[in-house]
Formats: C-alpha cells, structure tokens, sequence
C-alpha cells in the first residue's frame, strides 16, 4: 500500500513537473527573457590589427537584448536591456526588407582573403529558418545597413550590468 502511494505521488510530480515546462510564458525569466524565447539576431564584432570595437549582441524574441563588450567599447562586460514588442516586429521585419535570406554565407564572395580586417558575423534565426552571414568588406549596401540598424538598437538603453561580468 505505502509503495502504490509513493508511485501514485511520484507520477503527480512528475506529471506537475511535465505540464510546467509546456506551458509558455512572455514573462522574463531571472536570466531576463522568457522561457520560451531564443535569440532571433546575433551579431557578432571580432577584433582587427587597429582600435576595431568588439563585442556580441543578441537580440530576443521576447524583447531581451544582451551585449557583450570586450574591447575598444563604452561598456566592457555582460549587459542586458529590453526591447517593445513593436521594437521585436519592426527587427523581424527589417531581416525581410534587407533580404537577408538572400546574402551569400560569407564576403568577400569572390575567395578573397583579408586578415587585417574585422569580420562582423550575423546570425539570424526565423521559426525554423536559420542563417550565418560573415562579413569583412564587400558586402551588399543592404547588409552594412542592417549592421547599422542592429547598432542603432543598442543606443539609448536602460543597460543593466550582470553582476561579476567584467
């Protein structure tokens, strides 16, 4: 009888345990987006031979945005700030008005090697639908302008700074 109980129990628990993680939620976790969420944008600055600024982005579904300063920026370490939900749709909708989908994989195209430049590296994901575009000179106007914009998200934020970051 004791052991019937303990199994009739453990299966509530777990069942408990189970229907928690289906359920979805737009509230913010304690790591500053919601469960359900993933990273739609990242961009990625890498270092060069001069003063290059570097450091990653990532921008979430859920509005969350973190940064990650590691040279020649304003802000060295991990910061989060957030984002409108009419920010997160006017960035869905840039990646489709720049064309994203369409950006060869790598520029130079052409084999090019260039190492004294930093590569910008962007990495978008969709539903289903995900690319990596890395960049060191020669891309298309509409990627530089999407750079750009992905910067232009960043200014003027309420950035927390994650506690033991730097």
């Amino acid at each position: 009888m004791r052991l019937a109980f303990l199994f009739v129990l453990a299966g509530t628990l777990m069942a408990g345990t189970c229907k928690k993680h289906q359920q979805t939620t737009d509230e913010p976790t304690a790591m500053g987006h919601a469960e359900d969420a993933y990273v739609m944008v990242a961009m990625r600055r890498s270092p060069c031979y001069g003063r290059c600024p570097v450091y990653e982005v990532r921008f979430y579904t859920d509005g969350a945005i973190e940064y990650v300063g590691k040279m020649n920026v304003e802000r060295i370490g991990t910061y989060r700030a957030r984002m409108s939900k009419e920010e997160v749709d006017a960035l869905r909708q840039k990646i489709h008005e720049v064309g994203f989908w369409d950006f060869s994989p790598e520029y130079p195209d052409d084999g090019t090697i260039v190492t004294d430049l930093p590569t910008t590296t962007i990495t978008v994901r969709v539903g289903d639908m995900m690319k990596e575009v890395k960049e060191k000179h020669g891309a298309p106007r509409a990627l530089k302008d999407f750079e750009k914009y992905l910067d232009s998200l960043l200014e003027g934020r309420a950035w927390t700074q994650v506690a033991g970051s730097k």
